[in-house]
């Protein structure tokens, strides 16, 4: 059955621009399809009994202190930093009023944001810049203090009080890439990080990171044998030599890191798969893995000595049918496509005993989004597609809040239009697998020119009310360059 809803709404903003103030609108044109898994209609395998398993290998990691705050670039960053615009109020969005505060660089990409004491840590390639939560910039650093790493990846841990952060090093020896992980020793992101290089033979870009109260966890893809989605993989390696490129999972102490004590990094053999955020207070850090036809549930803990071990907690066939390669997305004014990001999801996250996720789907020739509630024996508990006949729907990511209410954040884009920032959100307690109407926070005023997506989303929970939920978005401003949109939907006031 289909559910199509629809809603417009008489609500203004202020332009990026300051030019005279337009509508806020909510897309007629989405189909928000609700596909809530039933035990009776997907087979669920029985699963395997596995041991535990052992770390492949461990090396000892000193840590390097980084003053973010006093970094000697840090006063010119805050200087050439984009300055956020007065506070935007966005009136209404579907029944929630949110704010968004908007900056103007030169075209930037990877746009990560994590919230949590007081302060609003946004991170692109280019740097990370700070915020409290009315939008006023505090502090920030340039790419050079984080060695110009690309891909880089934010999260803050709840229970630990700390931010976590990922940036992958791409030069140097070819068989030594560095991760560069650095948990901060309090929640202002401003003061004391402890940064930890680890080694990762054999690895390309697009990891992940993600925390527990306990571990903290990295993926390396690897070889595109050890992508996140990938065909089920052969009982034993083909290639005799894959110790280097299977070697695709770390584990590391977080309480050790965020005290910035020398502490051992754990390498597991093959890809655990995605790390899980837990926003859960639990110790066991999880892992997702996709293939193309399970869920996979993998647990890392503690053993008896205090380091890693793990195993698998659970399989499930998905009975997805819609996991092929994603098509670009077309753009207005011009022929050149727009990169539709990858199917893997941007990141994962456990909350209220659950496994949530979203990625982009090929969905009848075009890019569109689907969104998960997994329990962590790996079957579906809700899904829910986002799709249109005219428009694609690229670069989905998703939050949720200690009341299961959810936030997937995603742009559009067609022949008839430039990227536009979307959101679309539930409560805990609304129909399983539905959203409710789609909701603009921004629409683009150019073409993306670059072959690398631009328009970048990224959303999270805030850390310190467990409610409200943020997102960030990407635009194309009339120049081609980037534009950054950071909207706070405040689950809290309701």
């Amino acid at each position: 059955m289909r559910v199509a809803e629809s809603a417009t709404a008489t609500c203004w903003f202020l332009d990026m621009k300051n030019l005279p103030t337009r509508a806020l609108f909510l897309t007629p044109m989405a189909v928000l399809l609700p596909l809530l898994a039933l035990s009776a209609q997907t087979e669920r395998p029985k699963t395997a009994e596995f041991d535990w398993r052992a770390p492949a290998r461990s090396e000892m990691v000193t840590p390097v202190p980084v003053e973010l705050r006093d970094h000697k670039d840090a006063a010119a960053s805050r200087s050439a930093a984009p300055r956020w615009k007065e506070r935007v109020l966005v009136r209404d969005i579907d029944g929630l009023s949110a704010f968004e505060i908007a900056t103007r660089r030169k075209g930037d990409a990877d746009r990560q944001v994590a919230v949590g004491g007081g302060y609003v840590l946004a991170l692109t390639r280019s740097g990370l810049l700070v915020y409290d939560k009315s939008g006023e910039n505090v502090g920030g650093v340039r790419g050079r203090a984080l060695k110009y790493g690309v891909d880089p990846r934010v999260c803050f841990q709840r229970q630990a009080r700390a931010f976590v952060m990922d940036v992958w090093w791409h030069w140097g020896d070819s068989n030594f890439k560095n991760n560069n992980i650095m948990v901060s020793e309090t929640d202002d992101p401003r003061g004391p990080w402890n940064s930890y290089a680890v080694s990762g033979p054999g690895g390309v870009i697009g990891g992940a990171v993600a925390a527990s109260q306990r571990w903290t966890g990295h993926t390396l893809p690897g070889t595109e044998r050890c992508d996140i989605w990938f065909p089920e993989p052969p009982k034993t390696p083909t290639v005799p030599e894959t110790r280097e490129v299977l070697d695709s999972t770390l584990v590391l102490s977080t309480p050790d890191m965020k005290a910035g004590q020398p502490t051992r990094a754990y390498h597991f053999d093959g890809l655990l798969g995605h790390p899980v955020l837990s926003q859960d207070p639990v110790d066991p850090l999880y892992f997702l893995r996709i293939t193309d036809r399970h869920f996979i549930i993998n647990m890392v803990e503690a053993d008896g000595a205090g380091g890693p071990r793990w195993r698998q907690l659970g399989a499930s066939l998905h009975g997805l049918e819609l996991t092929g390669s994603l098509p670009d997305s077309p753009q207005k004014g011009i022929e050149q496509k727009t990169p539709s990001g990858s199917r893997h999801p941007k990141n994962v996250v456990l909350q209220g005993g659950f496994i949530w996720f979203a990625n982009a789907i090929h969905h009848e020739g075009r890019a569109a989004v689907q969104w998960y509630q997994v329990r962590l024996d790996g079957s579906i508990f809700q899904r829910g597609l986002i799709a249109s006949d005219t428009s694609s729907y690229i670069q989905p990511t998703l939050a949720v809040n200690e009341r299961l209410d959810v936030l997937v954040s995603f742009q559009e884009t067609s022949p008839e239009m430039f990227i536009g920032t979307r959101v679309a959100w539930r409560r805990g307690d609304d129909v399983p697998g539905t959203l409710r109407a789609i909701g603009a926070t921004g629409e683009g005023e150019g073409v993306n020119r670059s072959k690398t997506p631009l328009d970048y989303s990224a959303c999270c929970i805030d850390g310190d009310n467990g409610l409200d939920l943020w997102t960030i978005q990407g635009l194309t401003d009339p120049r081609h360059k980037g534009h950054t949109v950071v909207v706070r939907v405040p689950f809290a006031d309701e």
